[in-house]
């Protein structure tokens, strides 16, 4: 049997999400928030410079940022992605090809795909109903999906990347270009 407790505990979580929830919504549509939504974290190359104790020292003197640390327990040892891996270049769905220098950093666009205009004719833009900027996405499963994409657990999302249209454009082309 549940003791009354858990069903409090419960309760009060979900209104808890349902508020945060909310809260973002109304940031969305500029309806009055009770606060803007931040996103807060430390980079994933911090893991590997810095002592671990001392970065979680730190997040801890500020539960205004990180007011949930056990979710960090994962981040001391993180998984890089494959667009920020140190000696693994990774070409996106726009066919630009990316290297960093330092494992968690998102590098830099070393090869665009259309740095010269001839290539036009022959190039092949993603189908943006099946990826976002880094990899392939069912739209449609995420949306019902149960977990969540992107930074806002209380909000099905998914990213679209940094700047997306303009700096998309220049990763594409050359920034010079």
């Amino acid at each position: 049997m549940v003791s009354q407790v858990r069903v409090n505990k419960l309760k009060k979580g979900v209104l808890a999400f349902m508020s945060t929830r909310t809260n973002l919504l109304k940031a969305i549509h500029f309806d009055h928030p009770e606060s803007i939504p931040i996103i807060f974290h430390v980079n994933d190359s911090c893991w590997h410079h810095y002592n671990k104790e001392e970065l979680y020292s730190l997040m801890a003197s500020h539960p205004a940022l990180f007011p949930d640390l056990s979710s960090f327990e994962t981040t001391a040892n993180p998984v890089f992605p494959e667009y920020a891996q140190k000696e693994h270049p990774f070409i996106d769905p726009w066919g630009c090809k990316w290297q960093t220098s330092d494992d968690g950093i998102i590098g830099a666009v070393t090869e665009h795909p259309l740095s010269d205009w001839k290539s036009l004719k022959t190039y092949s833009a993603p189908d943006p109903g099946k990826t976002t900027h880094w990899s392939p996405i069912n739209w449609g499963e995420a949306a019902s999906s149960k977990s969540f994409v992107g930074f806002f657990k209380s909000l099905n999302s998914a990213d679209i990347g940094h700047g997306h249209t303009f700096l998309k454009l220049i990763d594409i082309h050359g920034y010079e270009n």
